[in-house]
């Protein structure tokens, strides 16, 4: 038997455009979410991702098939037995008046306590347990609209971890965040995951930390096929290159990430150096407009020095020397224009 707390059977996710018909966006759609898991949910505007996550969390019903949560249908449990063992943390921001963090918090044991209920020395130990492991302890006398998107991210996580649920379902959550938080929030959510049962999925438009954390990724591509697999297996096919093909990308399979294709002519040349100033001095050769490869005649040799990269260009008879990779790219560009 799975052991998966969040199962969809052969679902077909969609809306209805009116009484008589509806649309179908994704079919028959198989996936599993299980404990300590942490899966992001990718693909391009329009694809299809938030229907199926309205239809995962039971916001809406399946055009066909079945969602399970905890093997028990989502559509036949109640908002409580649902909230007992999912939550979710929308990108949408909530207007929660002049609540504290601390108050906002203590709302996520509503599910377990009842709505009008005293909360308990149990409760507050779990509120207390949900501050710390989302990080906002701190944050826990301010008033909610008070705080940065960062911070207010963190107390609506600890809301929803408050609530103790198997499955935490996160929308866009580093929508509104600055690099640092970004990548901050992505620390916490493995985090979660490597310590606790708890399954994290989140919709993410973030790759290159999708690609880096997840333990799986569900893919949705433009023409609405839908994948899953471990983020290198997805790249290594070239899956994730062509779900977000577009005019003047491409994947680059080394980087892990989408650059813009270089309209220059791209003329070969080989980098030689120690590991940090190769890897930074190619990502400079190629916005110059040239191509690394290893057998290249012109060669750059490059070393990394106390605060710039040293490098030592030689081609076509000509040589040259100099600091820094602003230099490198300018003398690049002269020689391409040559």
């Amino acid at each position: 038997m799975s052991d998966a707390v969040l199962r969809a059977h052969q679902v077909d996710a969609g809306y209805r455009s009116s009484r008589r018909s509806h649309v179908t966006i994704l079919r028959e759609v198989d996936i599993e979410l299980r404990p300590g898991a942490l899966v992001c949910l990718l693909g391009p505007n329009g694809a299809g991702k938030s229907t199926l996550l309205r239809t995962l969390v039971g916001a809406q019903r399946p055009m066909a098939g079945t969602v399970e949560l905890g093997g028990h249908n989502i559509q036949h449990l109640d908002p409580r037995g649902r909230a007992q063992r999912l939550s979710v943390v929308l990108t949408d921001r909530i207007d929660v008046g002049y609540l504290s963090a601390l108050e906002l918090v203590r709302l996520g044991r509503s599910p377990r306590s009842g709505r009008l209920a005293r909360l308990v020395a149990t409760d507050h130990e779990v509120v207390d347990w949900a501050l710390d492991a989302a990080g906002a302890t701190d944050l826990a006398t301010r008033q909610v609209h008070e705080l940065s998107d960062g911070e207010r991210q963190r107390v609506m996580i600890a809301r929803a971890l408050a609530q103790e649920p198997d499955v935490l379902v996160l929308d866009e959550p580093t929508a509104f965040l600055d690099l640092t938080r970004r990548v901050e929030l992505m620390s916490l959510l493995r985090g979660l995951t490597a310590t606790t049962d708890l399954a994290v999925l989140m919709s993410t438009h973030e790759l290159e930390l999708a690609l880096r954390h997840a333990d799986e990724i569900w893919l949705v591509h433009p023409d609405r096929h839908f994948q899953c697999g471990a983020p290198e297996d997805l790249a290594f096919a070239g899956d994730i290159g062509r779900a977000y093909a577009g005019a003047g990308i491409e994947f680059d399979d080394e980087a892990g990430t989408f650059t813009v294709r270089n309209p220059r002519n791209e003329l070969p040349i080989r980098v030689h150096g120690d590991e940090r100033a190769t890897r930074w001095a190619t990502r400079a050769v190629v916005r110059a407009g040239w191509q690394p490869e290893p057998t290249a005649d012109s060669t750059l040799d490059v070393a990394s020095g106390p605060d710039a990269i040293r490098w030592d260009l030689r081609t076509a008879g000509l040589s040259a020397r100099g600091t820094g990779c602003s230099a490198l790219v300018e003398h690049l560009r002269g020689l391409d224009r040559c």
